[in-house]
């Protein structure tokens, strides 16, 4: 499993972290960010319940030489395990897996306190859980996502790094039993990730490190079921290795 995510971390455009410099045309991230996960906030019996992920990921921004325009990517996998329910149903024999993209048009820009970059596009998550004991659930939402990349020099080759991405009014949908075996009406999302660091690059500039928190998740409601109100979100410490060309 975590050789398949690998591939699909390297291989996927990902989310900008901080602004690249003028005369970089593409900004890339690879990142590990291991997590503890939990669901809060609905009206399932068992809930609260918490588990742990290890999400792996990473970051895109192309833009032309010399231009303030470009595209930003990101995306996020992992799996869920070690499921601990606080109720009185068993649900450390599941598993599942959560993923999260977004595809926008950015906009990069420098102040006095540092370098900006702003964009907006579409995005999803989606979050599936299985096991014996009671079947096949997964939720998913997608929809506009707007957001925010920023970076500021500190002494030296250190820098820290700030990243917010919403995901407002998402449509939101909740599915159980068999794939595709929908429970209730559409409802509403409102998705979210954020993450701050701090960083170092290596000798040359074309690359650094990174370390901080991430965290991300999403809010539901509005579709008439049990999962109304869930509050679900995964946070921990991530690293990243960040490459400019």
């Amino acid at each position: 499993m975590y050789k398949r995510l690998v591939i699909l971390a390297v291989a996927v455009v990902v989310a900008l972290t901080a602004a690249v410099p003028a005369s970089a045309a593409t900004w890339i991230q690879l990142r590990i960010n291991p997590s503890s996960a939990n669901w809060t906030g609905s009206t399932f019996a068992d809930i609260p319940m918490s588990w742990t992920t290890t999400m792996w990921g990473g970051t895109l921004l192309w833009t032309p030489p010399g231009r303030p325009w470009g595209f930003r990517a990101s995306f996020d996998t992992g799996s869920q395990v070690s499921l601990m329910p606080s109720g009185g149903f068993d649900y450390s024999d599941s598993s599942g897996t959560w993923t999260v993209w977004d595809l926008s048009l950015a906009y990069t820009f420098m102040s006095a306190a540092g370098a900006w970059t702003a964009f907006a596009g579409w995005g999803g998550s989606t979050l599936t859980f299985s096991g014996p004991s009671y079947g096949y659930s997964r939720q998913i939402a997608s929809g506009l996502v707007l957001g925010v990349d920023f970076r500021r020099p500190l002494s030296g080759n250190w820098y820290i790094a700030g990243s917010a991405t919403l995901g407002p009014g998402q449509r939101y949908t909740y599915e159980i039993g068999a794939p595709g075996t929908f429970l209730g009406t559409p409802g509403t999302a409102t998705t979210s990730i954020y993450s701050v660091g701090i960083g170092q690059a290596f000798s040359g500039g074309s690359a650094s490190w990174e370390l901080g928190w991430r965290s991300g998740g999403f809010t539901g409601n509005g579709t008439g079921s049990s999962a109304d109100g869930a509050n679900i979100r995964w946070s921990g410490v991530y690293l990243g290795v960040n490459f400019i060309r």
